[in-house]
């Protein structure tokens, strides 16, 4: 198996490692103004309930392992699908139509970079799922780039 820089083998299979993304900076934020709710104001139990419920919430996005998974030697790609009673979707190397990368910024601030797949099912319809997310478009950008060598790959 390659060596690549953020797919990280496991088995015969990639996962696809998690970056610090700004949903993760949004839960900091909130932990933040908890703590100094509970610190500089008479609301106690508002700045406990805020600490408790976003320090919960920062440690199960840390738990929560990527499912999103590539077997290049299957040539399947397996990507984690946030809708109920779905909990992954299958593509064969063959639907996948590409990658996209999308960008989000306010005032030339980059907020987040988002690296999408473009899939085709079996009724020709087309699909865009979410692979991974992070501050910065080079990481995205490099991700994309192994997930093409792989794609791309004759093994």
């Amino acid at each position: 198996m390659k060596t690549f820089r953020y797919l990280i083998p496991e088995g015969e299979t990639y996962k696809i490692k998690q970056f610090f993304s700004f949903h993760h900076l949004i839960l900091c934020i909130w932990f933040l103004i908890g703590l100094a709710v509970l610190k500089y104001s008479d609301y106690t139990k508002t700045g406990i309930a805020v600490i408790i419920i976003s320090a919960s919430v920062i440690v199960l996005l840390i738990m929560k392992p990527s499912k999103t998974r590539v077997y290049p030697y299957g040539k399947i790609l397996k990507v984690d699908v946030p809708r109920r009673g779905i909990y992954q979707d299958t593509f064969d190397f063959n639907q996948i139509l590409g990658f996209e990368l999308e960008t989000l910024s306010f005032s030339r601030i980059p907020l987040g970079a988002y690296l999408y797949v473009k899939t085709t099912d079996n009724n020709s319809k087309e699909g865009k799922h979410l692979i991974g997310s992070s501050f910065g478009k080079k990481k995205m950008q490099e991700l994309s780039n192994e997930l093409d060598q792989i794609l791309n790959s004759k093994e």
